[in-house]
């Protein structure tokens, strides 16, 4: 994985773990979109999964990041996202 600014990463876990406070969140790099992985997986819950592109998490402060992810209500729209699957990019939030 490329070196990535780790308070970016702590930025999207904290916002997860707020909307999220008892999911098991697994990550990893996603080399094919250039973006950063989050599973989020509870017991007798879909799994959720949020990828944020490399652009996003490089061109934001930590702080910038947090306001963007309560901005884009990135944990109610994996909830109803179809297949509890989305990416964040420079363009906002994305069904993948």
């Amino acid at each position: 994985m490329p070196k990535i600014n780790s308070a970016c990463l702590d930025a999207v876990r904290k916002h997860l773990k707020q909307c999220f406070p008892d999911w098991v969140v697994d990550e990893r790099w996603d080399e094919d979109r250039e973006a950063q992985s989050f599973r989020l997986t509870k017991p007798s819950e879909p799994d959720h999964l949020l990828k944020v592109r490399r652009n996003v998490l490089d061109n934001h402060r930590p702080e910038e990041l947090s306001v963007l992810l309560k901005y884009q209500a990135v944990g109610q729209s994996l909830t109803h996202a179809e297949g509890h699957r989305l990416l964040l990019s420079a363009r906002g939030l994305e069904p993948i």
